[in-house]
């Protein structure tokens, strides 16, 4: 699944983080969004190692796990990488992006992210110098709260809005969360009991 360590070059590489605790549809389809609006030649998934604001996760290995399952049909084009957890220790951006650019000191990087966390960005450790060698590619995310704005450089149109806490408490519940998660993660998910998730079968 991880071609990062496999010699695969590229020049234009979009970074994307997050938790992926656990990854959903919409993460996916954040992905497809950027191959297809973007020249990137390739997508790295960078789940955290351990998240900047202290907020309880999956061990590592079970996140990585999922994010290989929920996007291998994306190969070889996007893949997962274990950057984090080689760097160890509290994950910022700023900190994965100079990992990353010594890995790949030819290619051009990019920060994809999502339009519900881009008024957040900025308060990001460092973020001039995230913005300056990682400029930002945004992703068109459905903003559900009151006030926001409803249109990011003029598109009119976003993908789901999806948390993954929200399918956190579907799983505790017990109940099934359907499309919402790619359906090998959630078999994933069911075969290991993740999250309180349990059945009557």
């Amino acid at each position: 699944m991880e071609q990062e360590e496999q010699g695969v070059i590229a020049r234009r590489i979009g970074i994307f983080g997050g938790s992926f605790n656990p990854p959903h549809i919409s993460h996916v389809l954040a992905c497809h969004f950027a191959l297809c609006s973007w020249p990137l030649d390739l997508i790295m998934v960078v789940p955290n190692y351990m998240h900047p604001f202290g907020k309880p996760l999956e061990p590592f290995e079970r996140r990585y796990q999922m994010a290989c399952l929920a996007f291998r049909h994306l190969a070889p084009w996007v893949e997962v990488s274990r950057v984090e957890e080689a760097m160890g220790g509290t994950s910022y951006t700023v900190d994965t992006v100079r990992a990353l650019r010594k890995r790949h000191p030819d290619a051009q990087f990019h920060m994809v992210i999502g339009s519900d966390i881009l008024n957040d960005a900025p308060r990001w450790k460092e973020f001039e110098e995230i913005s300056e060698t990682a400029p930002l590619l945004v992703v068109p995310r459905l903003i559900l709260n009151a006030g926001e704005r409803n249109s990011i450089d003029g598109q009119s149109f976003f993908l789901p809005a999806m948390a993954s806490s929200d399918l956190r408490e579907l799983l505790r519940l017990g109940e099934d969360p359907g499309a919402a998660i790619p359906q090998a993660v959630m078999d994933y998910i069911r075969g290991r009991g993740l999250y309180g998730y349990c059945t009557s079968d």
